[in-house]
């Protein structure tokens, strides 16, 4: 119903459902997503979250997600690195090994973040900047050679 409506007069959560339909039009093997969502409201946020982790796991795709949301890390990422103000380097790592779709409300969920959270407060005074959270065993190959080169 809105395929003949100009970009600019969408909602926002339509203008990032576009702007991820044209990333992954030429299907790409990693998608870089920068704070993706931090524009929207909670709800439209959260929908968005679930619907990009599921289209990550039904075509395989590896994403890195730039976020300082311990929420969306936790729902989204397999494996989240926390990186440092300048110079940029990895200060800590946390594996989020929960089944998709994740529930928010699980006892379980709440358990991962915390454990993260408590990562960032004993990081807090080495300037801890964001979390790069990735899904896919692409992005876990790659960060692994990064961990490495970064030590």
């Amino acid at each position: 119903e809105k395929a003949d409506e100009n970009v600019q007069s969408l909602s926002g959560g339509q203008q990032q459902r576009v702007a991820l339909a044209r990333s992954l039009a030429t299907s790409p093997e990693v998608l870089l997503l920068d704070e993706p969502f931090s524009a929207l409201d909670a709800f439209t946020r959260a929908t968005l979250q679930d619907e990009v982790a599921e289209i990550a796991g039904r075509e395989d795709l590896t994403m890195v997600i730039v976020t300082h949301d311990i929420d969306e890390a936790v729902a989204m990422a397999d494996r989240v690195l926390i990186m440092s103000a300048n110079p940029g380097r990895i200060v800590g790592e946390m594996q989020v090994e929960l089944p998709y779709p994740r529930n928010r409300a699980s006892a379980e969920f709440s358990r991962q973040r915390e454990a993260l959270m408590s990562q960032f407060e004993g990081l807090v005074g080495h300037e801890t900047l964001a979390t790069v959270a990735g899904q896919g065993a692409t992005a876990r190959d790659s960060k692994d050679e990064a961990s490495q080169q970064a030590a």
